[in-house]
């Protein structure tokens, strides 16, 4: 490593681990590495890391070293190995509702024995009180759940 590049790294204000350092300067075109003294060369590095973290800041993450991410509304890190192994699982549980006469109800209503569909308000207008539970929609939940796989040997 030449001397300026060490005092480019001294003055560079900055996280300092080996992989920020490098992606930080080599962000730094060649021409200006050449021409400017180690100083300055620092001071656009720190300049490039600011304008990467306010960046960063917009979505409230950061990657640190490429293996680690801060999350701030968590207030926590974690080890993105973990993170990738997470598996998202949704359970789709649906629940079959029948027509209860509700003159305001705009769901659509499908009859179980003609198959035929129309809105809850129009029900009552057409179909005798005892034959409302002929009519039905299908109302739906859906959860999620987490597990964390098993690492890849």
């Amino acid at each position: 490593m030449s001397i300026k590049i060490t005092r480019a790294i001294k003055t560079y204000d900055g996280f300092k681990g080996q992989q920020t350092v490098s992606a930080v300067l080599a962000q730094v075109p060649d021409e200006l590495i050449e021409t400017l003294t180690g100083k300055q060369i620092g001071q656009i590095m720190s300049a490039i890391n600011k304008a990467y973290h306010n960046g960063g800041a917009a979505t409230g993450t950061d990657v640190i070293d490429g293996d680690y991410v801060w999350i701030d509304v968590l207030d926590a890190g974690y080890d993105l190995d973990v993170l990738r192994r997470l598996k998202k699982t949704e359970t789709r549980t649906d629940k079959i509702v029948a027509f209860n006469g509700n003159l305001c109800d705009h769901h659509d209503y499908r009859n179980c024995h003609s198959g035929e569909l129309t809105q809850g308000y129009k029900i009552p207008v057409h179909v005798p009180r005892d034959h409302w539970c002929d009519w039905s929609r299908t109302e739906y939940t859906t959860s999620e759940s987490w597990e964390l796989a098993e690492k890849e040997a």
